[in-house]
């Protein structure tokens, strides 16, 4: 559980970018998420060959890492994954729907996180319905509260369908094959467009 605690706390200082969004123009926030995206990957990739970067990396960040993250097992982290979703929905999306797609992939996916470790029964590929239900509930806050912060052309029932179509990709994700720091965003990105 501290695990869990210790990595949603990483999650969450992510926050910053969609908060700085809010403010800022989508060109200037497309330059920096290629800056911030292209520097992430970058470091996530070198760690895998050079020593003396796998020995940074580990040192600020393996206490975060789930294993098939570690340095040597030649994938990427859920970092890079994140920041690639961010500056997907940054580029493709208007810049309400993104905002509000990084609020969900933060928040929601904490919430499915910590409140399925305390309280779900993990099904066998380690999901529970109860982290679904708090990915849910807390998506379709979420997308209420910063529509009305950063409108955008949608309704209610949009973003609750979105909202459960971004909880069915994080419960399925290890289904998927896909780290879900990538899907979520882009999938309730998607929904939120053609509903």
């Amino acid at each position: 559980m501290q695990f869990e605690i210790n990595r949603k706390i990483f999650h969450m200082s992510s926050l910053l970018l969609p908060i700085l969004y809010i403010f800022a123009s989508k060109v200037v926030a497309i330059i920096g998420l290629l800056i911030i995206a292209g520097s992430t990957i970058a470091l996530d990739t070198a760690r895998h060959y050079n020593p003396k970067v796998q020995e940074l990396v580990d040192k600020y960040f393996l206490f975060i890492m789930r294993p098939h993250e570690k340095s040597g097992s030649f994938k990427l982290s859920g970092s890079s994954y994140m920041m690639a979703g961010f500056l997907i929905t940054a580029i493709v999306f208007p810049k309400g729907v993104a905002i509000s797609s990084w609020f969900v992939l933060i928040i929601s996916d904490s919430c499915a996180a910590l409140f399925g470790s305390k309280m779900g029964t993990p099904t066998n590929h380690g999901k529970s319905f109860e982290g679904a239900a708090a990915f849910f509930v807390s998506a379709v806050l979420i997308g209420v509260i910063s529509h009305a912060i950063v409108p955008y052309p949608t309704g209610f029932w949009s973003l609750t369908f979105a909202a459960l179509g971004a909880s069915a990709v994080e419960y399925y994700s290890p289904q998927i094959g896909i780290d879900d720091n990538l899907t979520i965003p882009i999938s309730f990105a998607i929904l939120i467009s053609i509903l």
